[in-house]
């Protein structure tokens, strides 16, 4: 189960708790609190099982901090910008839950690549580019857990030994950080295209 389904597991047995305590001072039947904890409880349960948690995810972006969305818009930026400046095509993006449930992608939203035909220290690069972004922006990352798997299943799939794997991912990332470095005029641009929503194409051209 994923931590934001936890979190509304957390909310319900809080509204429970709450409900248990306060509930009495204003003539609350307990038959409230426990309706509501079920509700919340069985939709956790709903979305981990049928909705992959996009349901939990759309839901607590709504009350998401607009600081929290800046960094994700920063986090894709990078993707973005790294694949464009690697020859990587770009087939889509999303940068809201909702937007990718819409879309039918998975998770809080993306860079869609076209990986048919790409060389694996590539790929490395471009997938730790989210991380170098926020690591330059704000001197650490807080996302990037889906993208570290990906590179964790990647480098496993050619053999690659611990020691290797890690060498790899400290030369890709460093070379991500250095393109988005050498190119902050085009990565802010396109981070103002991208929390426009404009078009792939668009944001090609902001950054060509």
């Amino acid at each position: 189960m994923s931590s934001t389904s936890l979190n509304l597991i957390a909310i319900g047995v809080f509204t429970l708790t709450l409900f248990t305590v306060v509930g009495p001072l204003f003539n609350v039947s307990p038959v409230v609190p426990a309706g509501i904890t079920a509700v919340v409880l069985g939709l956790g349960a709903l979305d981990t099982l049928s909705w992959q948690n996009r349901g939990s995810d759309i839901l607590l972006e709504l009350f998401a901090p607009e600081a929290e969305r800046e960094r994700v818009i920063h986090h894709e930026a990078g993707h973005f910008l790294v694949a464009y400046h690697l020859g990587v095509p770009i087939k889509d993006y999303t940068v809201t839950a909702w937007s990718a449930w819409k879309k039918g992608y998975p998770g809080k939203g993306g860079v869609q690549f076209d990986y048919s035909e790409i060389e694996l220290t590539k790929l490395v690069t471009v997938l730790l580019a989210g991380i170098a972004a926020e690591m330059i922006i704000y001197g650490k990352a807080e996302g990037g857990e889906s993208d570290r798997q990906q590179v964790s299943i990647a480098l496993s799939a050619v053999g690659l030994s611990t020691p290797a794997q890690r060498q790899k991912v400290r030369n890709a990332l460093a070379s991500a950080q250095q393109i988005l470095q050498e190119n902050q005029q085009s990565y802010q641009s396109l981070v103002s295209a991208m929390s426009q929503g404009l078009s792939v194409a668009e944001c090609y051209g902001v950054i060509s």
